[in-house]
């Protein structure tokens, strides 16, 4: 990871909209924007640069989530993330939620992305979110005891 640090800053050193026009382009999401996401996002320079790839992103999201390929990028950002962060991303997402539902790409994020349950609530969202740590953590669980 420490040797990505140079490769990281200069993909993000690009704009949201150049970033976001990746995101929409098959081998630029495959190649650029996974490259990212798929890396060990906990640990420095992974994290900071999916944070910035959110901040730069921002105000994007809606109309990425409905892409046929940007969504796959919108999903993932979504598991990238810290839960704080998720929580700013699916506030973003619910705003435009009606517009999401008419399409199948939207949909799979709304669902991803638990935005019914932030639009239903705190509680219920919080309750999805718990839910998701526990699978997340089974299954961390399970590829441990198998590398263990």
């Amino acid at each position: 990871p420490r040797l990505a640090g140079g490769a990281l800053d200069g993909v993000l050193g690009h704009t949201g909209e150049e970033l976001a026009a990746l995101a929409r382009d098959p081998l630029g999401s495959r190649c650029v924007i996974d490259g990212i996401l798929d890396g060990p996002v906990a640990e420095p320079p992974f994290s900071s640069a999916t944070s910035a790839l959110f901040d730069k992103l921002q105000g994007r999201l809606a109309p990425l989530a409905a892409d046929r390929v940007g969504h796959h990028a919108v999903r993932k950002l979504f598991g990238a993330l810290p839960p704080a962060r998720r929580a700013e991303l699916t506030q973003e997402l619910a705003a435009a939620s009606h517009r999401l539902e008419g399409c199948a790409m939207g949909r799979a994020v709304v669902e991803a992305c638990l935005v019914r349950e932030y639009l239903e609530g705190e509680s219920a969202y919080n309750a999805a979110v718990g839910r998701m740590a526990r699978r997340e953590g089974f299954v961390d669980d399970i590829v441990q005891g198998r590398d263990g």
